[in-house]
C-alpha cells in the first residue's frame, strides 16, 4: 500500500470536481436542479451526493463518526454553496490524509457494515466519485456546458 498515490487520487478527483463547477457556474439555477432523469435527479443532486458521500467516508475513516449516520439533506443547494461545502470537507480531510503513512492504511474503522480497512474507502471514494463526476460531466455536456476533458492524463499534463 502506498499512501501516496491515495493523496494523488484525492487531489485528482478534486482537480475534476472543480472542473465540474466551473462549467455548473454557466448554468441558471433552473438548471441545475432541473430533473434529468438521472438517479439523483439534477446536476445539482448528482454533485450533492458525491460530496455528502466522500464527507460521510471522510469522516467515518478519521473516526469523527462510528455510529449512526447523520441525517443527509436531499435539498441541493446552490451551485457555489454545494462546492463551499465540499471545499470546507476537503480542508478537512487534506491535513488528515498528510499525515496518512502507508501503515495507516492497513488500519480499520467503522462503517455502516461493520468494519474496513482505511485503504478500501479511499479506493471507494475514488471510484465512487468518478462515476458520479462522469454523470454530472454527462448531464452538463448535455445542458450545453461541458466541463472539457477530465482524464487523469490531463491532470498530469496540466499539473507538469
Amino acid at each position: 500500500m502506498d499512501a501516496d498515490y491515495f493523496r494523488l487520487t484525492y487531489d485528482f478527483s478534486c482537480w475534476a470536481r472543480d472542473r465540474l463547477f466551473v462549467a455548473a457556474a454557466k448554468l441558471s439555477d433552473d438548471e441545475w436542479r432541473r430533473d434529468n432523469g438521472f438517479t439523483y435527479k439534477s446536476i445539482g443532486g448528482i454533485l450533492l451526493h458525491a460530496m455528502q458521500a466522500e464527507r460521510l467516508n471522510a469522516m467515518r475513516m478519521m473516526g469523527s463518526i462510528s455510529g449512526p449516520v447523520p441525517a443527509q439533506s436531499t435539498e441541493v443547494p446552490a451551485a457555489s454553496e454545494l462546492l463551499a461545502q465540499w471545499q470546507d470537507a476537503e480542508a478537512t480531510l487534506r491535513p488528515w490524509l498528510a499525515m496518512l503513512d502507508d501503515a495507516g492504511l492497513r488500519r480499520l474503522h467503522a462503517t455502516r457494515n461493520g468494519e474496513t480497512e482505511v485503504w478500501k474507502t479511499l479506493a471507494h471514494m475514488g471510484y465512487h466519485s468518478m462515476q458520479h463526476r462522469s454523470e454530472a460531466a454527462e448531464a452538463l455536456t448535455l445542458a450545453g456546458n461541458s466541463p472539457g476533458n477530465l482524464d487523469l492524463i490531463i491532470y498530469f499534463a496540466e499539473r507538469s
